[in-house]
């Protein structure tokens, strides 16, 4: 057993997370160094102890690797989580439009994500305790790690939603666009309220108007052909050598055409009449089908930035409750593993060397645990610390007491000693302690 050190500087402070307790010989050394890189860094997801594990079995490697991997797995669906949340947010539906500050963006808060939940997951399961060595879970055991346990529950669940979200994106988003549609023939429906009757009565007025110009078109053709028929006669009897332009047939066809040509005149300015008035018409109802299609413009833009994380994540908890209940209870238990794994992971010797490592660094400065059996309805009977004797201190507040103690006495010998030897002088000489009366001035 290492030395007790009474004084702090006799504590080396620099060995004290050294391991070098009868610690790892150069064989040993080397042979940690050589272990694969990824393995250690697997140990290190885990929260295990690299200088511990060297000493054991390669069966202790597999258990902190095992439980290493989960964590690792769990930081990877961590960085896609996020950065799929981030750019399903940015960019919507619109996947063509995405930029590539968009991946950027969505890289960096999935890289920052991972390493937020890498971290609390290592310390979630680094300080879950190990159990009692059995296969079996003690309600005691299970009730010290309801928090952590809850603390996965709580990050599985952060991570689960968007990647249910990922997984099924083709159908979220089909039902997403069939939201939008309805959504937006909602608004129209709202917006072609009242105005039907008038869209009604203006297509009437169109149609009672294309219909008269169209007759009175036909109207005009008529004319036409009767006044080109009074043009024959006149072209007729006005070619007469015997009295030309002045018979009967002559002048009834002359009058005849111009009664015709009045007629169609007339029909045409009623057609010009029908015709301003079936313009003004059309114009009323191509102003309000402008509108009505600028405001269908306006939410269906509306509508297709309304699709964020949150209502995706609703769409998927409706539509496919089962799928979605699936992946998260999924992605719960592999967040929650490592914490139950511990708990039912059978001692070996790594938890052996780690708790006798751990003893010795208390011993090396005098710590003592006080323990007594528990009496609780959870761990009645067990072996419980209670609290904990702190020797080195001690010793060095006694040190201290002791030394400023001596250093109170010398300080009061000292002064008795110079009033006595001040005494013995002033007994053989008083006249050197006398002051001389001052001489009077000129």
């Amino acid at each position: 057993m290492a030395t007790l050190a009474r004084s702090p500087d006799q504590c080396d402070l620099e060995k004290l997370d050294s391991y070098d307790y009868g610690g790892l010989d150069e064989r040993e050394q080397v042979a940690l160094e050589q272990i694969p890189r990824f393995r250690r860094f697997l140990w290190f997801c885990s929260g295990s102890d690299a200088h511990v594990l060297a000493r054991c079995p390669r069966s202790e490697w597999v258990k902190q690797e095992g439980i290493g991997g989960i964590v690792l797995a769990t930081a990877v669906l961590a960085f896609l989580s996020g950065s799929f949340a981030i750019y399903s947010v940015n960019v919507g539906l619109n996947t063509d439009d995405a930029t590539f500050s968009d991946f950027l963006m969505a890289v960096l808060v999935g890289v920052t994500w991972s390493l937020i939940i890498f971290n609390l997951d290592r310390f979630v399961v680094s300080s879950t305790g190990h159990g009692d060595g059995r296969e079996t879970i003690s309600p005691m055991e299970l009730l010290l790690s309801l928090p952590r346990l809850g603390m996965a529950l709580v990050i599985g669940l952060s991570i689960s939603a968007p990647l249910e979200i990922w997984v099924m994106k083709s159908e979220i988003s089909g039902k997403l666009l069939e939201i939008h549609e309805k959504n937006v023939k909602g608004i129209m429906g709202e917006y072609d309220s009242g105005k039907e009757v008038y869209i009604e009565n203006n297509k009437k007025d169109d149609e009672e108007k294309a219909a008269k110009i169209a007759e009175l078109d036909n109207t005009i053709k008529k004319f036409d052909a009767e006044i080109g028929k009074q043009l024959d006669v006149i072209n007729a009897e006005g070619s007469n050598p015997l009295r030309p332009g002045i018979g009967e047939r002559y002048k009834a066809a002359v009058a005849e055409k111009e009664d015709l040509k009045s007629r169609q005149d007339a029909a045409r300015v009623e057609r010009q009449k029908e015709q301003l008035k079936l313009d003004d018409i059309r114009s009323k109802r191509a102003e309000l089908e402008s509108a009505r299609r600028e405001k269908e413009a306006d939410a269906k833009k509306k509508e297709e930035g309304n699709d964020g994380l949150i209502l995706r994540t609703k769409i998927a908890h409706e539509t496919f409750p089962r799928e979605s209940f699936v992946l998260t209870a999924l992605l719960v238990v592999i967040e929650i593993a490592p914490i139950l794994f511990k708990l039912m992971m059978p001692r070996g010797p790594y938890l052996d060397l780690l708790e006798n490592q751990e003893k010795l660094v208390i011993a090396r400065f005098g710590i003592v645990e006080k323990k007594e059996t528990s009496s609780g309805w959870l761990s009645r009977g067990q072996t419980v610390v209670v609290d904990h004797d702190f020797h080195q201190p001690r010793a060095v507040e006694r040190s201290v007491v002791e030394q400023l103690s001596a250093e109170s006495r010398l300080r009061s010998a000292t002064v008795e000693k110079f009033t006595e030897q001040q005494l013995g002088e002033i007994d053989k000489d008083p006249s050197r302690f006398v002051a001389s009366p001052p001489s009077p001035k000129a």
